[in-house]
């Protein structure tokens, strides 16, 4: 039977994605921990996801079909059915994802998932051999809109297939040695979903710095960093020959140096609105070509920053950067924003 849209994120935010998706006009209401299904229709021409607006959602599969799945064998011929049916009217020269999810860690064994894949393939190969040979299996989805086969384990009893669906580029990171804190792995999740990182050479400010997780990060793409914080940098930061460590306060130090860079990074802990006014005033100067800050929403409504964001008026797009919120995989009560200047008038001088 087919059903609405099924949207997807962190467990212990559901409340968060169905206010966002209100914001909208898209009802929604949670069915499990991490998951949500919308009432109307729902597409990936939506603007919102058209200009990767969406910020809580991790997954959205469109228009899903829901299978029981108390026998693999049997399952995996339904998987072959659905998609053979999806495709009858298109024709497929280029390579496509196929997604076997699971709404939480654990639902499926090592061992389930791979015979799954394995069910799959085989079976697809027989039925459309040339269209399988370009299918490819994946978990780590680029932002924006997909079309292949997603397969997404409820539980252990439901399973829904979608062959459209969007992805917010959400993906756990490794942690590497040397770095101070696990806010490194945010920023590397950032970079995944921006598209970009700091490259060798280019000029990066870290504003709240301490203990160095994040210019540690840009360091280690070769980038100059001027990580300003009062507190000490520690670890792989700690004397970096590429970190210059400036004991100032981070809102106070626009006032002594206000050279352009190329990369600005803010994660401090404060209030979500202030950092917003220090980060407004970077952005409205063009003190910066790319920027990534992370808000601390706390006991703030979450919803609140998100229409501060998008309002034209004040958001980063008034001041000609095209951005995106996301609360990432490693973001806990957090929303991590990041942007590009897209006014072909930014220099470093």
């Amino acid at each position: 039977m087919t059903t609405s849209s099924l949207v997807t994120c962190a467990p212990g935010f559901e409340t968060h994605l169905k206010n966002e998706l209100e914001m909208y006009s898209i009802s929604a209401e949670p069915v499990a921990d991490g998951l949500l299904v919308t009432y109307g229709s729902l597409s990936p021409r939506y603007p919102m996801m058209a200009n990767n607006r969406l910020c809580f959602p991790r997954r959205i599969v469109f228009r899903p079909q829901e299978h029981a799945c108390h026998d693999s064998s049997r399952l995996a011929q339904n998987i072959c059915d659905f998609f053979c049916n999806a495709i009858q009217d298109e024709s497929i020269f280029e390579p496509w994802p196929i997604v076997v999810d699971a709404l939480r860690p654990g639902l499926l064994s090592a061992k389930k998932m791979h015979l799954v894949k394995t069910s799959i393939l085989s079976r697809l190969k027989k039925a459309v051999s040339r269209v399988a040979k370009l299918g490819f299996f994946t978990h780590c989805l680029s932002v924006g809109p997909h079309r292949g086969l997603y397969v997404f384990f409820a539980d252990q009893f439901r399973v829904y297939l979608g062959r459209s669906f969007w992805s917010g580029g959400q993906t756990r990171m490794r942690m590497q040695k040397g770095a101070p804190s696990r806010s490194f792995l945010k920023l590397e999740e950032a970079y995944r979903i921006f598209g970009k990182a700091p490259r060798c050479g280019e000029h990066v400010l870290d504003l709240g710095a301490a203990p160095g997780g994040w210019s540690y990060s840009a360091a280690q793409r070769q980038a100059r960093v001027i990580a300003v914080d009062n507190g000490s940098l520690k670890a792989g930061a700690k004397n970096h020959l590429l970190i210059t460590h400036v004991k100032q306060d981070a809102y106070h130090y626009h006032r002594i140096d206000s050279r352009k860079v190329d990369w600005l990074l803010c994660d401090l802990v404060d209030q979500p609105h202030q950092v917003l006014d220090l980060l407004t005033h970077w952005l409205k100067n063009h003190s910066c070509r790319h920027f990534i800050a992370n808000l601390k929403f706390g006991h703030s409504d979450p919803i609140d920053l998100l229409m501060r964001i998008h309002d034209p008026a004040v958001g980063p797009g008034r001041f000609g950067f095209n951005y995106q919120a996301r609360h990432l995989y490693h973001d806990r009560q957090e929303i991590t924003v990041l942007g590009e200047l897209i006014r072909p008038m930014w220099n470093r001088a």
